[in-house]
């Protein structure tokens, strides 16, 4: 909706709202069969009781949407983002509610810094380098990324990126790139990273058919490995990765397993956690795993068979076990307080809340646009002030994180930021400052196989290509 239409809904609204409010005195300006012939404008004043029914007769006869809209920056970047409130004759009479769609609009303000888009650029149409996720580092000092092409990038939090003027989007390039042998599956920093002791500066990847490797942060040599090996003594490899709550060991989501690494000794020292047998019952490949930061002894796993387990940390073994989402589990998060995770799944557009104090109770839903099997990260704001997800659609969606109506079957969508042309696949915010890191990248079903004459697939094929956006942003809030 335009500018001038939003100044438009919302003069409504301030009308009808002071007719209620204020008792104005409304004036009949069409012709009325009881007045008189020989007084053509004459008015007609309603008492109090008459000027009430007249409003809410009025906010019977229609729902009043006031969309909230965002110009662009100075390089026509889209900002553009908007909130539907709809509001009814029940909420006319509250002003309040006003005073709350003032406060949000002036909360979620978002400015382009920086970006990342000629670094993950290819020239052949066969080989899309995606990005999948972005994750800053625990001392913020810099934010971590992976793509298709196996490498993971390492872009220092500079002036560069940070970009004080703000009068132009900075185009930034990676200060360190590390490479697998093969598609990288997860990654993770050292939870107690320092840039100034540059032992603890160090990540965790895990890659397809490889062991776990542990990178240097500063030269982006391999320091050791952690290897995994099946029943048979084969090389498995994992594919999730998660730190304890004493960031002491590694926790390795298999195929049917969990295996657990101490980080002091790599190799192939681990413990074997089996969970296809009667105990567990929890089948399928282990894709993703989380620990509650409250270090109250419990965490998380899930898998591609639709499966979440609530483990004790101590004794491994499981407190429940949950099959609610359409799709394999992609993506999990405990709140702060360690009383709320947060799953979300692949083909499957809700994020649930479960409540960990009572196991295997819903608190809430929050509904997002996840089309494809990819996996879409989602994170929260500063003690779960606020929940924020990427979509297929290329938006960022915000609802709130801690205080919801549990009545209320999905939270409301409180924001949407239109924050790429592609699919959001990435997003984390910075631990201390204002800022947030989105990346947007997603396979198309791009037709190789051209005849000899064949113009128009090609046409076709390099319209796709325009049409996807490939990019890391950096984004400065005011949440």
């Amino acid at each position: 909706m335009s500018k001038k239409s939003s100044i438009l809904g919302s003069s409504m609204f301030n009308f009808i709202a002071n007719i209620a409010t204020k008792n104005v005195k409304l004036t009949d300006t069409t012709t009325d069969e009881s007045v008189k012939s020989d007084t053509d404008k004459e008015h007609m004043e309603l008492s109090d009781e008459e000027s009430i029914r007249k409003t809410e007769l009025l906010a019977s006869n229609f729902r009043m949407d006031l969309r909230l809209s965002k110009e662009s920056d100075s390089e026509g970047n889209s900002l553009h983002s908007e909130q539907i409130l709809s509001v009814t004759k029940e909420e006319i009479f509250d002003m309040k509610k006003i005073e709350e769609i003032d406060e949000i609009q002036s909360k979620f303000e978002f400015k382009l810094l920086s970006k990342a888009e000629k670094e993950f650029a290819t020239e052949s149409h066969k080989f899309e380098n995606i990005t999948k996720g972005c994750k800053w580092s625990p001392d913020g000092t810099c934010l971590l990324t992976n793509s298709e092409d196996k490498t993971l990038r390492i872009f220092d939090l500079n002036n560069e990126m940070l970009n004080p003027e703000e009068q132009t989007v900075n185009e930034i390039s990676p200060s360190l790139k590390m490479t697998e042998p093969e598609i990288i599956y997860d990654y993770a920093w050292y939870p107690y990273m320092n840039s100034h002791d540059p032992l603890t500066a160090c990540i965790f990847s895990t890659c397809k058919d490889n062991p776990v490797h542990l990178f240097d942060a500063y030269t982006g040599k391999i320091r050791c490995s952690y290897k995994g090996y099946n029943h048979l003594d084969e090389l498995e490899s994992a594919y999730s990765i998660a730190f304890d709550s004493t960031a002491s060991k590694i926790y390795c989501g298999y195929n049917k397993c969990i295996k657990i690494f101490d980080i002091a000794t790599p190799g192939k020292n681990f413990q074997d956690i089996k969970l296809k047998d009667d105990q567990y019952k929890m089948p399928g490949i282990i894709s993703c795993i989380a620990f509650s930061k409250a270090q109250n002894g419990i965490y998380a796993a899930g898998s591609y068979t639709k499966f979440i387990g609530i483990f004790i940390e101590t004794t491994n073994e499981p407190v429940c076990l949950i099959q609610t989402h359409r799709g394999g589990l992609t993506h999990l998060m405990f709140s702060s307080d360690g009383n709320r995770l947060y799953s979300g799944a692949r083909k499957d557009s809700d994020i649930y809340c479960w409540d960990i104090r009572n196991p295997g109770k819903l608190l809430q839903i929050f509904k997002r646009d996840v089309t494809s099997n990819q996996r879409i990260y989602f994170d929260l704001y500063k003690d779960c002030k606020y929940l924020a997800s990427g979509n297929n659609n290329g938006s960022v969606s915000f609802w709130n994180g801690q205080d919801f109506d549990i009545s209320q079957e999905d939270e409301p969508l409180l924001y949407s930021l239109n924050a790429h042309n592609d699919c959001v696949n990435g997003l984390s915010f910075h631990p201390s400052l204002n800022l947030m890191a989105t990346t947007s990248g997603e396979r198309k079903n791009f037709n190789f196989m051209f005849d000899n004459n064949s113009s128009d697939d090609e046409s076709d094929t390099e319209t796709q290509v325009k049409n996807s956006e490939i990019s890391l942003k950096i984004w400065k809030h005011f949440l």
